[in-house]
């Protein structure tokens, strides 16, 4: 009953009954209602303002499904609705720069690279359900360090939260560093390394204040992960460029 007043969501809303259902989509709007089979989007909303004093542009679409919501891929196809395609320039055809690039400096608007989320992948029981939202840096992490054997560090965050109200155990894998290398995580030396590891992975807080250690496997390429329904978890992971 709750439904009929206008509640809060980000990205979409779903509308389903056993067997199919239909979800309305939008990149920015945010006050959704139903009632009597009717769904409704909020558009603006103004009591003192004149709302024709200027234009406002908005998407929205409608994305049947088979299923109930739980079956769906209603989440996926609402953050790939809102994202849309990034490129990038593969290190093997991208122009080559006379030098590398200088590390930036802590503070400068380079400093903390923005990383698409969809690089780091998920697998075992429960990935499905849930999504990987945020990859950055640290925000304490000291400027790109090295080990003693000189490889380059760096101190990553990965934010994500299992969205239909389940559980899971879970792998979270590192990406190759032909991919990194693309985003900027590393120096530019890092595009030349044929292998990436973790040093040390932990679960913290939301304010990114370490708790407790993850278990990783021995070739450092993933992160052992177990996750409660809707729970929200954000992992620290010390990564290193080897040379393999």
């Amino acid at each position: 009953d709750m439904a009929k007043f206008e509640v809060c969501g980000h990205k979409f809303a779903d509308l389903s009954e056993h067997g199919f259902g239909v979800a309305l989509m939008n990149d920015c709007k945010y006050g959704y209602s139903c009632r009597g089979g009717v769904m409704r989007l909020t558009l603006l909303r103004s009591a003192k303002v004149c709302l024709h004093a200027s234009s406002h542009s908005f998407r929205y679409a409608l994305y049947p499904h088979s299923g109930t919501f739980h079956e769906s891929d209603v989440v996926r196809a609402a953050y790939q609705f809102n994202a849309g395609l990034a490129s990038v320039a593969h290190p093997a055809t991208a122009p080559k720069p006379a030098r590398p690039p200088p590390t930036p400096t802590p503070g400068s608007s380079s400093s903390a690279p923005t990383v698409a989320p969809g690089f780091f992948t998920l697998a075992g029981r429960g990935s499905g359900h849930v999504v990987i939202d945020t990859v950055k840096l640290a925000e304490d992490a000291r400027p790109v360090t090295a080990t003693p054997a000189g490889e380059p560090v760096a101190d990553v965050v990965v934010r994500l939260y299992e969205a239909y109200g389940g559980r899971g155990e879970l792998q979270l894998n590192i990406p190759p560093p032909i991919v990194l290398s693309t985003l900027n995580i590393f120096p530019y030396v890092f595009s030349t390394a044929p292998a990436v590891r973790v040093l040390r992975a932990s679960q913290a807080s939301m304010l990114e204040e370490l708790r407790e250690d993850l278990p990783v496997t021995e070739d450092g390429k993933s992160v052992t992960l177990s996750v409660g329904a809707f729970e929200v978890l954000t992992v620290r992971l010390l990564l290193a460029s080897g040379r393999g």
